[in-house]
């Protein structure tokens, strides 16, 4: 039996498999890992922006993964539209230096890149570590010294690296090899550290976007409970309602919910008036006490309801409605 094992281990197909197979998990959880990081990133920050902690959710693992699409989306296409004109103007300079056109100049446009490039990269790492003390301030160089700096350090680097491999005819020497390894781990790192700002900067634009959407949804929520919930009046109508069922006692019924987060029986509901002053939030179960249902009031923005003066919490109970 052990005879049997150890010459399918040893068969070529079976190592071809196995290869293989190794080639697909790795790259797959890689990329599982850091779709769940981004989308975790974004989330806290999203849901942060209304007060709500993310952990007390039960968010899984494919939430997160999920959530990091529209994050990713836009840094995945800038990414391979980087890639593409870097591999294209990489392949012209190449063949130019093939070719034995003006290695000179080309040998200083590769030197000036990297000189750029490092610079880029270090002002893109002082402000990481060092803001306040950096020039020109703000996350917007920061992340262009990361992302671009890295991509033009990486460039001259290979450029350099062409150059002399095309003049000596000999294979690229250790040092080059660790310069070429040191430009693609820096241009990484920068893209890693660009992409998790934006899904910061992102999840906090779309909490706001939320927010101006509120107050002119037409789906609203509206929950039914046992237990008074003592909600802010100026955020949330009430209505005590006797039970028709014997022995139940009086309900309370809540209006002007609009629906944050739904992950299985845990619901986060906002106040369709809620502003970052007026921060109530409500995180409940649905169960046999607490009933949960939607209404839908079509083309409300259109209402009267909808000129908010103060004096109701929702346009599904000012006037017109």
């Amino acid at each position: 039996m052990g005879d049997v094992q150890t010459s399918d281990v040893q068969n070529p197909s079976t190592q071809r498999w196995i290869g293989l197979i190794g080639l697909f998990i790795a790259p797959t959880t890689v990329i599982t890992s850091l779709c769940y990081y981004f989308g975790a990133i974004y989330t806290r920050r999203n849901l942060g922006y209304f007060g709500v902690d993310a952990n007390a959710i039960g968010f899984s693992t494919s939430d997160y993964v999920l959530r990091s699409v529209t994050v990713l989306y836009a840094p995945i296409i800038g990414c391979l539209l980087a890639w593409l004109a870097v591999w294209c103007a990489g392949f012209y300079l190449r063949r130019l230096a093939q070719a034995g056109r003006p290695t000179r100049l080309l040998a200083y446009v590769g030197w000036a890149a990297v000189a750029v490039g490092g610079i880029a990269v270090v002002r893109g790492l002082d402000g990481m570590t060092l803001p306040q003390y950096v020039w020109p301030r703000g996350s917007a160089w920061t992340a262009l010294g990361l992302g671009v700096g890295g991509v033009v350090l990486l460039l001259g680097t290979w450029l350099l690296a062409t150059l002399r491999t095309a003049a000596t005819a000999e294979p690229l020497s250790p040092v080059w090899r660790a310069a070429l390894a040191a430009g693609v781990g820096l241009t990484i790192l920068g893209l890693f550290w660009v992409t998790g700002n934006l899904a910061t900067r992102y999840g906090e634009e779309q909490a706001r976007a939320t927010q101006s959407r509120l107050w002119s949804q037409e789906t609203t929520v509206i929950v039914d409970t046992t237990e008074r919930l003592n909600a802010p009046s100026q955020l949330v109508a009430e209505a005590a309602i006797d039970s028709a069922e014997p022995g139940r006692g009086i309900r309370f019924r809540y209006f002007c919910f609009r629906a944050l987060v739904v992950k299985g029986d845990r619901w986060v509901l906002v106040p369709a008036a809620w502003e970052p002053k007026h921060g109530y939030v409500l995180m409940l179960d649905a169960g046999t006490g607490t009933r949960i249902w939607f209404t839908k009031h079509a083309n409300i923005a259109d209402t009267p309801a909808a000129d908010w003066s103060g004096d109701w919490p929702c346009p599904e109970v000012g006037p017109g409605q």
